[in-house]
């Protein structure tokens, strides 16, 4: 590990910029050293910092180009060390941010672009200092863009101090990590103006004078999905603006409040409130309170919740409700209505078979439901569609095609016409083949048409030795139109068949002129026929 330090303001690419003509490596800790560098290409080191090194100077700092990647925790002396500058691309932080532990209005990052936006994956530690921003880790002053934070956030050391603070504009801030308040008086986890969404515990400070974790300022709005808990002197969340908080999770008090409201804003909870020795919730502002969950009271009997508006507990779906007074004191529970009557409620032949429901449970669905598979493909059913699959009658020809009619048993030296019937006439007929059950390829013979008798129309597949085998086999053939599919089979033997040779003596004998309508009847009454 080596010290690493700027000796004139420029470009972190340009050898010029560093001590020693060279640029740092991932061995290094570098120090601004009093200058302004712009970080103009990915880089790994140790730490990034405008702290003292041992015979340098303090201060200067670090502009953070967009699209960059820095590979390094930031600790912060008495400047600012990483300045996001303008561009509306997206830059990166992987490493731990510190704040300064002393000065006036520092902030270890300052997001400054207004369209960009800044990824940290690392924790955040807010610093020392007695001014409004002095020890903040991240400091948003953007109006547009976006700041997320994969990592815990964790208030500073001294007075005022924060680990994120944002401006009041509309740029989103996502934490996927814990978050709390740290040790010193008004030393929040995140001092939140924007929209702002955390995934994790958010916690109250248990030291003297700390500070919630998150303060909700102005008209911002928080998100939070997991559980909130109260410290030992300071609540988890705080809110005095007309901003919503929305908890997705429980929140439990500690020796105070959770959650305090002491504005217009909306609290909602999506889960169990628990007092422990304070109320979960104390509102002393208009803000409504609105618990879409089980209202637990502590073991010593205080109520978890202490506000002067109507908070309404989603336990029994609506059927029960708190009234409170001005002075902040919980009524009975009252009851919206009598359990069991129907309010508009669908019938129970309209829902779900199994399926419980009603103000007290006191319905249950009875509609069937088939699942997908027992309905025809493509009907909608349910939150999808069927499945169910028919055979068509082309289906059905191709699995009987093996066992189709033989229509005629040949010689392998045969080089009559197949005669074949068809349901239409005047068809554009395509013929194709298939030797002992195998591929089909197309027929090398012509398709004509023949005639029509009755209902039945006669065409003819023309001979060709490669529709034809030189030995005995059975030959598949499927002909087609657009419409209609048919198959049928074919038995080639040999020429000394003892059958064949009795078929081919019976023809043989007809006469060169057309047959009289004695000698066809005589040969049909004699001899397989070939249309099926």
């Amino acid at each position: 590990m080596a010290d690493r330090w700027a000796v004139a303001t420029g470009n972190w690419s340009s050898t010029a910029t560093w001590n020693g003509g060279t640029l740092p490596t991932s061995a290094d800790d570098v120090f601004a050293d009093g200058f302004t560098v712009t970080i103009d290409q990915n880089v790994t080191v140790l730490s990034i910092r405008t702290t003292q090194r041992t015979g340098g100077t303090a201060g200067g700092g670090f502009i953070l180009n967009a699209g960059i990647i820095v590979n390094a925790n930031i600790i912060a002396g008495n400047s600012t060390v990483l300045t996001r500058s303008t561009g509306s691309g997206a830059s990166f932080i992987n490493g731990n941010i510190t704040g300064v532990t002393s000065g006036t209005g520092i902030s270890a990052v300052i997001l400054s672009a207004s369209a960009g936006s800044l990824v940290i994956v690392g924790n955040v530690i807010g610093g020392g200092g007695s001014n409004s921003n002095d020890g903040v880790a991240v400091l948003n002053s953007v109006t547009t863009g976006s700041l997320t934070i994969t990592g815990n956030v964790t208030g500073g050391s001294s007075s005022v101090c924060r680990g994120v603070w944002t401006g009041n504009s509309s740029a989103i801030i996502t934490i996927n990590g814990n978050v709390s308040p740290g040790s010193g008086h008004s030393c929040h986890g995140v001092i939140n103006s924007n929209p702002l969404f955390i995934v994790g515990t958010v916690s109250g400070g248990s030291t003297a004078n700390a500070g919630v974790a998150v303060e909700n300022l102005l008209n911002g709005s928080v998100s939070i999905t997991g559980t909130v808990i109260g410290g030992n002197v300071s609540g988890a969340i705080g809110s005095s603006s007309t901003g919503s908080i929305t908890i997705n999770g429980n929140v439990i008090a500690g020796v105070v409040s959770a959650i305090s409201n002491t504005s217009s804003g909306t609290v909602t909870i999506n889960g169990t409130i628990t007092g422990n020795g304070s109320p979960a919730i104390s509102s002393t502002g208009s803000g409504f309170i609105i618990a879409n969950s089980n209202l637990i009271s502590s073991s010593t009997g205080v109520t978890a919740v202490s506000a002067n508006r109507l908070l309404v507990s989603n336990s029994n779906n609506l059927q029960h409700a708190y009234r409170v007074n001005n002075s902040g004191a919980v009524g009975a529970e009252r009851s919206l209505y009598t359990g069991g009557v129907n309010l508009n409620q669908p019938t129970v032949t309209n829902v779900r078979s199994g399926t419980v429901y009603g103000a007290s449970n006191e319905f249950t669905g009875t509609l069937i439901v088939p699942s997908a598979q027992f309905v025809s493909l493509g009907t909608p059913v349910d939150s999808g569609v069927g499945s169910l699959q028919y055979l068509t009658m082309a289906d059905l020809q191709a699995a009987l095609a093996p066992n189709s009619p033989v229509i005629a048993e040949r010689s392998d030296d045969d080089t009559k016409a197949l005669t074949f019937s068809w349901p239409a006439s005047g068809a554009s007929i395509l013929g194709f083949k298939s030797f002992d059950n195998g591929a089909y390829s197309s027929v090398s013979g012509a398709i004509s048409y023949l005639r029509t008798e009755g209902a039945r129309h006669y065409y003819t597949l023309a001979y060709n030795a490669a529709d034809r085998s030189s030995q005995e086999s059975l030959i598949r053939y499927r002909m087609q139109d657009g419409t209609y599919t048919k198959y049928f089979n074919l038995r080639i033997m040999p020429a000394s068949n003892s059958e064949i040779i009795s078929i081919k003596a019976k023809t043989d004998n007809l006469p060169a002129d057309p047959a009289s309508s004695s000698q066809i009847t005589s040969l049909l009454n004699n001899a397989p026929m070939e249309a099926f």
